[in-house]
């Protein structure tokens, strides 16, 4: 077993489709698992032909589906039916995405296929988990996060939700927290040969990992004002402000320490004293006032000189970056994250690495 890929001899059938089950079976590939991604006979998995798409298949597929094996199976044949069910005598872990109750109604439920394998581990992903009110409703990305409670805190100044382009629900909800309850499972199963089933609901990932607004009701009884919250815009030292040429920088310094080097590089010294840590309240009128003169000193130059003058400080401020200047990154470059390849048919596109790398 090679230490860069710690789950060689993990075997994968990948029922899932469009992108949070695709993305946590990349991972589980790039960690060393054979993943054998299992699509209908017809149109296959829909991200094949959904959103930015080259010539015959699309940049989300290629983007979320690196490093897997395709095998096409119509699982209400009963030849293909049959096919599966062997495949899952010797798989470890088989990943769906389904709505509650498809699997049944196709005979492959968790019931039929934990005595075909007691040692298989069986991870369900949807929107709100295997029960509960919402679990037969559709939705997508843009409702758990509204249901969660999480859009509602994610707005502009003037209290509109902004959409993130960063899918919180599917990646975050779907992708990462599926991860983590499958590679727990296969644990247990390889220590005590007992398989188990992991639902996974996208919406209750998100609630549960929305700790700011929580622990602002908690303190106060309600939820901070739209944009004034601890990390959404309530305080001077953790904003974005925008420089001379419309591009803006990220300002970070949450830390006192960090602060007072801001302030120092901005010749405002006199700026230091007023910080959170420090008794200014979270969303103040003292606050917004400090916010404001950091706005009309960004707003002085571009984000060139910015970016320059605070590479020298240890200070926790970056410029906002492009996804193009990303991936021209010499930290992402050196990182082997991103990285220019050939897709066949398609020619050249950007991609980026494994983001979890293993060593001896």
């Amino acid at each position: 077993m090679s230490a860069a890929h710690p789950l060689e001899g993990i075997t994968v059938l990948d029922l899932t489709r469009l992108l949070p089950g695709p993305v946590a079976t990349m991972h589980l590939a790039d960690m060393g698992a054979t993943v054998i991604k299992i699509e209908d006979k017809g149109i296959g998995d829909y991200a094949r032909t959904m959103s930015h798409v080259r010539n015959t298949v699309s940049q989300l597929f290629i983007a979320v589906n690196r490093g897997k094996q395709f095998v096409q199976l119509d699982l209400k044949d009963p030849v293909d039916h049959q096919r599966f069910l062997q495949m899952v005598e010797t798989a470890d872990l088989v990943v769906e995405s389904f709505r509650p109750g498809v699997m049944k109604k196709l005979g492959l439920d968790w019931p039929v296929l934990k005595v075909l394998n007691p040692q298989l581990v069986m991870c369900s992903i949807s929107g709100y988990g295997q029960d509960g009110p919402l679990a037969l409703e559709a939705g997508h990305d843009i409702n758990y996060i509204a249901t969660s409670g999480m859009l509602a805190q994610n707005t502009d100044d003037k209290g509109r939700p902004v959409l993130p382009n960063l899918q919180i629900g599917d990646l975050l909800g779907g992708a990462q927290s599926a991860l983590q309850g499958m590679l727990a499972a296969l644990l247990a199963a390889k220590m005590n040969g007992q398989g188990r089933f992991v639902d996974v609901s996208m919406t209750d990932a998100v609630f549960a990992h929305n700790i700011m607004p929580l622990l602002a009701f908690n303190q106060s009884g309600k939820t901070a004002a739209p944009a004034r919250d601890f990390l959404t815009g309530g305080l001077p030292c953790y904003n974005v402000y925008r420089t001379s040429d419309d591009r803006y920088m990220a300002v970070g310094a949450l830390e006192y320490k960090f602060w007072q080097s801001c302030c120092r590089v901005l010749g405002r010294e006199d700026l230091s004293q007023r910080h959170w840590s420090l008794g200014q309240i979270i969303g103040s009128g003292d606050a917004m006032a400090v916010k404001a003169e950091l706005d009309t000193l960004f707003a002085q130059h571009d984000l060139q000189h910015w970016t320059a003058l605070f590479a020298k400080a240890d200070c926790c401020v970056t410029p906002v970056l492009t996804t193009e200047e990303a991936l021209r990154h010499p930290h992402f470059i050196a990182r082997q994250m991103a990285q220019q390849a050939d897709y066949p048919g398609e020619g050249p596109y950007s991609k980026t690495g494994p983001s979890i790398k293993f060593f001896d």
